[in-house]
């Protein structure tokens, strides 16, 4: 599995199995995004103090920071936990 996060705090899949962590990468700051079979890792969102995020129905990103909560329409739709 892929390594090189620091600190990792938030998490959510999306439907195709992609992982987004809420950490730093690389000495950036912001939400990573990592392929569904680990092999590839990129920043997907930069940005200071992400503590956590998740993906509504409507295909937005919930991201909250130390600061406040912001909604991306992004198109991507995550996977509902049972």
């Amino acid at each position: 599995f892929y390594r090189g996060l620091g600190r990792p705090q938030g998490i959510a899949f999306d439907r195709d199995g992609n992982l987004y962590v809420a950490a730093c990468s690389q000495g950036r700051h912001g939400i990573v995004k990592i392929s569904n079979n680990g092999e590839k890792a990129e920043t997907f969102v930069a940005g200071m103090n992400v503590v956590g995020l998740c993906f509504t129905r409507r295909g937005e990103m919930i991201v909250a920071t130390g600061e406040a909560v912001y909604t991306l329409p992004i198109g991507i739709y995550g996977t509902l936990l049972d």
